[in-house]
């Protein structure tokens, strides 16, 4: 997810202050230079009288001028001449706005705590400095506005960060192999006396990110607190595999619940409650939507579903939110055994206008779409959708993306019999492998390349990293709690026995028992019996 340096900008009206100052009467101004002249080599601002130059201003502010690097240098020069109280702010104001049209975000920043120095009354939003301090790459002074926030009497400009933002965030730390700062983030918001106010997600990320950090210590201490207040369901199921929480494993089965109904019911019931309370917003309506699919109540998810319009004229205004819903109930239609329906949903995402800038969370959809035929045995219309979602992957995707686009095609290609093409698609997913190393496996094995997969998995069970994602997918498939099923090898079936994977994993995580199986895992194989029956 992209960070915006730019929304939220607090952009001021400074025309009133200005040109009350001194009014320069029509009939009194000499012919003015435009503000489009005023760069070093047409004008030198410096040699304007104070008459012309405040002339030149009022022109400026009457024609809306909207370059703010120009409108920058004219203020530091009526600055340089002290016209009144309060041009320097305006005047760092409008280079803080120079500097972010420039895409220099660092400068930017400079100059936001140049702004916070003049002790003004009206201050720059502290969740768009924090966001700005992160993408300028002031870590820590991030964090230090994150504290400020998280402390003070008004929650308002904490709430104002989007959940996406602090995930991404999380993410991106993780990855620097900051788990310092990871901690201190999750830390902060699990403090903050607003923490009942946060998102259900970022609220159950930080109880789990606090006992994660706990057992680390070994300290088990107040884990039942921590784990009453995790509601994620992704959570659990890691907890219940990951020996690193062996020590608490007991109190982790019983907050679970039977097929893990206790924790997918909480969850259903706090995305309910935040749906009702805001039940216009579509993001907590997927939120909801997650928690119907992975409570296998699949016919909601489609009820839900039908407040967007899944017209082809209505796709072009769907927005992210209403993928993720839609998404969710294709899924939940292939559950249902109605795979037309579902083809006709993700077949729309193709037909969507696609721009990088407008929407490349599409990238979401069309990999999903691909992904989906392929694990179907759809090689051709799977291999066609490949090559969409790679197009749109190139431009809009993380390199985890652009690795699941190499695991479609590759299986695609090795089962339409095009070696060539798929033997130079292997050494690609080979060498960028820890990209995402789950799929890099997966791939290996769509090839019968057992052996290199194993390698992989091995690898990424020894990996903090990538550890849990590893212990996930060597579980059964009755575990998944989002993607339809796969017909395809997988890293369960072909290397869960394999000696060396067997040994890695068994350091490091254990078979969750059956009696665990969520409830969407639950509900598919009764569906497939059923279907079976008939």
């Amino acid at each position: 997810m992209a960070i915006n340096p730019t929304s939220s900008f607090p952009v001021r009206i400074m025309a009133p202050m200005i040109l009350a100052l001194i009014a320069v009467p029509a009939s009194a101004e000499p012919a003015q230079p435009t503000l489009g002249e005023t760069d070093s080599a047409a004008i030198a601002l410096a040699q304007l009288s104070d008459q012309e130059l405040l002339g030149l201003f009022n022109k400026s502010i009457a024609e809306n001028i909207a370059d703010s690097c120009k409108m920058a240098t004219l203020l530091t020069e009526m600055a340089r001449r002290s016209f009144a109280d309060g041009v320097e702010q305006f005047r760092v104001e409008y280079l803080v706005q120079c500097a972010l049209a420039r895409n220099n975000v660092p400068e930017a920043y400079t100059y936001i705590k140049q702004w916070e120095k003049l002790g003004s009354d009206k201050q720059p939003a502290m969740e768009w400095t924090f966001r700005l301090a992160y993408i300028a790459g002031e870590y820590d002074e991030a964090l230090d506005r994150l504290e400020i926030m998280t402390k003070r009497d008004d929650p308002g400009q904490l709430l104002a960060i989007s959940e996406d933002t602090l995930f991404a965030i999380a993410r991106e730390f993780g990855k620097a192999e900051r788990d310092d700062r990871v901690a201190r983030q999750y830390r902060l918001l699990f403090k903050s006396p607003h923490y009942a106010l946060l998102p259900v997600d970022i609220r159950s990320a930080s109880a789990s990110n606090m006992l994660e950090e706990q057992l680390k210590k070994g300290d088990i201490g107040d884990a039942a607190e921590m784990l009453a207040r995790i509601h994620s369901p992704y959570s659990y199921r890691n907890m219940l595999a990951d020996r690193q929480y062996e020590p608490v494993w007991t109190e982790v089965e019983r907050m679970a619940g039977a097929n893990q109904s206790d924790v997918l019911n909480r969850y259903l019931q706090e995305t309910k409650t935040s749906l009702d309370a805001n039940p216009g917003d579509a993001g907590k309506r997927q939120e909801y939507g997650h928690a119907l699919l992975f409570a296998g109540r699949f016919d909601e998810v489609v009820k839900l579903a039908a407040v967007i319009d899944h017209s082809d004229a209505g796709s072009q205004g769907w927005t992210e939110d209403d993928g993720w819903l839609l998404n969710l109930e294709a899924y939940a239609l292939d559950a249902l055994g109605n795979t037309a329906a579902a083809d006709r949903i993700f077949d729309q995402f193709g037909k969507i206008d696609y721009s990088p800038e407008e929407n490349g969370w599409l990238v979401n959809f069309v990999i999903n779409r691909a992904t989906r035929l392929v694990n179907q045995e759809r090689w051709t219309q799977g291999l066609a959708a490949a090559q969409v979602a790679g197009e749109v992957s190139e431009l809009s995707g993380s390199p985890y993306a652009k690795m699941l686009v190499r695991q479609t095609k590759l299986c695609a290609l090795h089962n339409l019999g095009q070696a060539e093409e798929a033997s130079l698609l292997l050494s690609e997913i080979v060498e960028h492998q820890d990209d995402a190393m789950a799929s890099a496996a997966e791939a290996l094995l769509c090839a019968g390349e057992r052996e290199g997969a194993a390698r992989i998995v091995i690898k990424g069970l020894q990996d903090d990293k990538t550890r849990k994602t590893m212990i996930s997918a060597l579980q059964k498939p009755e575990f998944e709690l989002f993607y339809s099923a796969s017909s395809l090898p997988s890293i369960r079936a072909e290397l869960r026995n394999h000696p060396g994977v067997a040994e890695a994993f068994t350091a490091v995580a254990r078979d969750v028992p059956d009696a665990y199986i969520p409830l969407i895992g639950i509900r598919r194989l009764e569906l497939a019996a059923e279907r079976e029956a008939d």
